[in-house]
């Protein structure tokens, strides 16, 4: 593949990673307005968050074995054809009693990419290369994570809440022409079915898989954590404006950003294992004051919280790719496969806790500040834990 085709092929990949963060941060500012429209309870719809994070789980164990069966372009065509269409039907219900099934059936499709945009990778890239083309691809994630709600509160503000999904309609769309035009016909299978199934205990039996790749799954559910409640936290609690909301958010996204910058730079002197750690010491530090702001809740207390926030997610900028390169490192003939339980245990795990706290308190940052510290530390005794067995 020549130079320019493998930058087009970045800019997809890329487009892929972010189908998921957009598919969950984008709607998040337009929950008041979706409650008026709809009808529905915050409840409903920050179940739709949940249901997507669901969806995304279910599917990953599919696409895995599907990419090493019928092989990578088949297999992402029919994942973005199912996004296109269900982001499209989101946009026309009228009532809230099928959004969160449709949110499924959404995960469905952009689950797809947050698989194929790691197995690519090791495809089309040098070994050498795989850990900073990651970081790059964690960078174009970061950014979409941080304009998203913005550009999110601004949909809605101006135009309306239907017109998101019709965006994200468009961005499957890009991304199928896209995929039809860099991707090579598929190879004769490589795996049966049965191999195939083989690799799952395998891999989840392994010790040093396991220590980053739970580490790395608890990581993500504090991410999500603060996706889910953070437009109820400061919009209903700290009564932040709808169209100020998306800025306080990106605030604590840019830490994101910010982390996958400093992971390049550290490339250079630190090994990933190190670089790693780093980043669970920050996040443990970063919650403690996060906690800290939430419990002792005052009229701005919300500035404090996103500052911390940040911190977090700068830590999860260097946990993210560093240690995604170290669990699959042993299975690059499978990396469908390695990488579709590691983001199945993220999905798992992050499904898991944001239902839980959407269900005890979703806009009591009081919970949310217990919860995100108790998250870092579990990840750092989880990592412990199966580096000494």
């Amino acid at each position: 593949m020549k130079s320019n085709q493998k930058k087009i092929l970045l800019s997809l990949l890329i487009l892929l990673a972010i189908f998921h963060p957009l598919s969950l941060d984008m709607y998040t500012p337009a929950f008041p307005l979706m409650q008026k429209s709809l009808g529905a309870s915050i409840d409903e719809l920050q179940l739709s968050v949940s249901a997507f994070i669901g969806g995304l789980f279910i599917f990953q164990f599919i696409y895995g074995i599907a990419t090493e069966h019928f092989g990578r372009k088949r297999t992402l065509i029919t994942g973005l054809l199912i996004y296109v269409f269900f982001s499209f039907f989101i946009s026309l219900i009228k009532t809230p009693e099928y959004l969160v099934y449709l949110r499924v059936l959404q995960a469905a499709g952009a689950g797809v990419g947050a698989t194929l945009s790691i197995s690519l990778v090791a495809d089309f890239f040098d070994k050498n290369d795989i850990a900073a083309i990651r970081a790059t691809i964690a960078t174009g994630v970061s950014v979409a994570l941080f304009f998203s709600p913005i550009i999110g509160g601004w949909i809605a503000e101006y135009v309306n809440w239907r017109a998101i999904f019709i965006l994200q309609c468009l961005l499957g769309f890009l991304a199928l022409m896209l995929s039809l035009s860099l991707l090579k016909k598929d190879k004769d299978r490589l795996y049966s079915f049965k191999q195939l199934c083989r690799f799952f205990p395998e891999i989840i039996a392994n010790k040093t898989y396991l220590s980053f790749a739970i580490p790395i799954s608890l990581q993500t559910a504090g991410m999500y954590s603060f996706i889910t409640v953070a437009s109820s936290i400061y919009i209903l609690h700290y009564h932040v404006k709808i169209i100020h909301f998306g800025w306080f958010y990106a605030v604590a996204i840019l830490g994101y950003m910010t982390g996958n910058i400093l992971l390049k730079k550290l490339k250079v002197r630190y090994a990933d294992i190190s670089i790693f750690k780093i980043g669970i010491t920050v996040s443990i530090i970063s919650s403690f004051f996060i906690l800290l702001f939430s419990l002792f809740d005052f009229s701005y207390s919300y500035y404090g919280i996103t500052i911390a926030m940040s911190f977090y997610m700068l830590s999860s900028g260097l946990v993210f790719p560093s240690g995604t390169s170290i669990a699959i490192q042993k299975y690059l003939n499978v990396t469908g496969i390695a990488s579709s339980v590691l983001v199945s245990m993220k999905m798992l795990i992050a499904m898991l806790i944001t239902g839980i706290l959407g269900f005890i308190g979703s806009k009591n940052p009081e919970i949310f500040g217990v919860s995100i510290f108790m998250i870092s530390l579990l990840s750092w005794v989880s990592h412990s834990f199966f580096r000494k067995l």
